[in-house]
Formats: C-alpha cells, sequence, structure tokens
C-alpha cells in the first residue's frame, strides 16, 4: 500500500464528513481486549479505547459519533435475512498503524502500517463476524466461505465465488 501524506489528509477530512466511516472502525465486540490497532507517541490503543486515541489526535467530534455507532449496533447479532458471507483470505492487509508523532505522516506514512491477515482492504476478524451469526439471524441462514488470495475488489469477478454461488 502506497499510501501518501496527502492521501492520509483527504481521508481525515472524509472521515469526518462521513458518519458511517464509524461503523467500519474495529469494534470492541470483534477483536481481542489486548490487541492494539494504533499507537500514537508511545501509547497503544486497543478498540475499546479509540476514544482516547480521538482525545489524543485533538479530535473530539469523533468520540461522540464513534460511541454512538458502536454502542448502537450488536455486530454478533445477524441482519434477520439469508446471508452468503464470502470473502478472501490471506492477504496483506492493514492490522495497526504506528504514528510516533503527526510529522511523522508527512514524509512516509506507509512506514507506519503494519499488515495483518484479511483480503486487502478487510481484516479477517472483522470478515468473519458473520460466523457468529449462526444461531442468531433470527431464523434466517448463514452461509459463509473463505477464498485464499481473493482480494476485496475481486472477489465479484472470481470464478471460484461464482460456482460457490451457483451450486
Amino acid at each position: 500500500l502506497n499510501v501518501t501524506a496527502d492521501m492520509l489528509r483527504g481521508f481525515r477530512n472524509a472521515f469526518r464528513t462521513q458518519q458511517s466511516s464509524y461503523f467500519m472502525m474495529p469494534n470492541p465486540k470483534i477483536f481481542p481486549a489486548d490487541k492494539p490497532v494504533a499507537t500514537y507517541g508511545k501509547k497503544s490503543f486497543t478498540p475499546s479505547e479509540i476514544p482516547n486515541l480521538f482525545k489524543a489526535l485533538n479530535f473530539s467530534e469523533g468520540v461522540d459519533l464513534y460511541d454512538e455507532f458502536q454502542n448502537k449496533h450488536d455486530v454478533k447479532i445477524g441482519p434477520g435475512v439469508d446471508v452468503y458471507c464470502l470473502y478472501g483470505t490471506d492477504l496483506n492487509t492493514i492490522d495497526r498503524v504506528d504514528v510516533p508523532n503527526l510529522e511523522a505522516l508527512k514524509d512516509k506514512p506507509d512506514n507506519h502500517i503494519h499488515n495483518g491477515i484479511g483480503d486487502g482492504v478487510v481484516n479477517e476478524l472483522s470478515m468473519a463476524v458473520c460466523k457468529s451469526w449462526q444461531g442468531a439471524n433470527f431464523g434466517h441462514s448463514v452461509n459463509y466461505s473463505t477464498f485464499p488470495g481473493v482480494n476485496h475488489m475481486a472477489i465479484v469477478k472470481d470464478k471460484n465465488v461464482h460456482d460457490y454461488l451457483l451450486k
């Protein structure tokens, strides 16, 4: 991932104005309680500490928005319709961002990104949440399958995915 400082600034501006972005942030109900998703300075932040990260970054308006979205939705309960949860795996995906200070992002922002496993965009912990919907989807089915090496955008064009759906 080649991230530039301009991209990060643009992302920040978009993120602040698109409230649904907070729904896509690491969720404390999914991630292990001791798993840091960011560091700023010498402090690590787990998903339950994201409001503290926002405060450290002087982004107090983000605290209320994050809390509203994270507390309003129980991601462990399905949507109440039949679900096909199909996703790629085994690709490098952003897992943690370590920022010693805001100045460090200006020159080489991608040096502060650490990868884990996912589909290249969404980490595997988040994608696999649909497995928890078995028995918690208001009587509707939950079907899931993983496709190793298939990235986030290519999943809709992948032949193996098409074959799975046509079975």
